[in-house]
């Protein structure tokens, strides 16, 4: 019998070169079947009906029915019969994160989805509106404004969570869902330090061999590779956000050399950091303030 792999949907079709954030709105007249994806995403439906499954457990959706997921999540959309879904998506990646809110979202004791109030929804579709404005304009302070936005929302979807959880009607994490969480905490919280494979293993108590196996198996992605992705987004963040040197950038993002850096870059986006950056501050100009419907 031939083994079916879960599909993983990649940043890299997604997320545009150089960006960390993606916010669009838009329809879906099919249903999804189980997949994961190697960024965060959230969606707020805005109108339609269906349900979701978030690592095994169903939930409803509806208008303010608002879900995050992880990278060590699996999720599948059913349409209900003659509906669609409109929403409000927003993939992003962990780079444009604190290490708090980070920490966070890892540590998270299952699915994070809530239902939200009229109230609550239309407050949340102005925030994802604001967040759609800063990824699609350079404008001052621009990373700044979609880190801070994009931080209020997470901060509020993990409070909502905390608020509606009643101890009935939680399925409890299966000890698989948990060794993925708290091996990826790790790596997010280490992968800017010269963090290698045994460290990570020993924090399952598994040999680098077997460890390296499960890796594949649950992320569909070497741990070099997905140590080097995350280290490539964070750099990412800092050519668009900021004029240090390519070097320093190497640095921080966790390369032990600017030329490991260089040739890894060209690796995952095509070109080299220094012309990802020019392209990046290429972009045009915003036209000058919009008065009309900033917040």
């Amino acid at each position: 019998m031939s083994r079916k792999w879960l599909e993983r949907l990649s940043a890299a079709d997604y997320l545009n070169q150089g960006e960390v954030s993606a916010v669009s709105e838009y329809e879906i007249v099919r249903s999804w079947e189980l997949h994961a994806h190697d960024f965060y995403e959230m969606e707020l439906v805005l109108a339609g009906a269906g349900s979701q499954r978030i690592n095994g457990e169903s939930m409803t959706l509806s208008r303010g029915t608002f879900s995050l997921l992880s990278p060590a999540d699996a999720h599948e959309v059913t349409l209900a019969p003659g509906s669609g879904l409109r929403l409000v998506n927003c993939k992003f990646s962990g780079a444009l994160l604190d290490d708090e809110l980070l920490e966070l979202l890892l540590e998270a004791p299952g699915p994070l989805a809530v239902q939200l109030g009229e109230a609550a929804t239309a407050l949340l579709e102005a925030e994802l509106a604001r967040l759609r404005r800063e990824t699609e304009r350079t404008a001052l302070a621009r990373s700044a404004a979609m880190r801070y936005t994009l931080g209020r929302i997470v901060i509020d979807l993990l409070r909502a969570c905390g608020r509606s959880e009643d101890g009935s009607g939680t399925a409890q994490r299966s000890a698989r869902e948990h060794e993925v969480r708290r091996v990826l905490r790790y790596i997010h919280l280490h992968y800017r330090e010269p963090i290698s494979l045994a460290e990570a293993a020993a924090q399952l108590h598994l040999s680098p061999g077997y460890f390296s196996e499960k890796f594949k198996d649950w992320t569909g992605e070497t741990f070099s590779a997905y140590v080097q992705r995350l280290r490539v987004s964070y750099a990412d963040r800092l050519l668009s956000g900021s004029s240090l040197p390519i070097t320093e950038i190497a640095y921080s993002a966790g390369f032990g050399s600017l030329a490991y850096f260089i040739r890894v870059y060209k690796q995952y986006r095509g070109l080299s950091p220094n012309a990802s950056r020019k392209r990046i501050k290429g972009l045009a100009p915003d036209v000058g303030p919009v008065l009309d419907d900033e917040p």
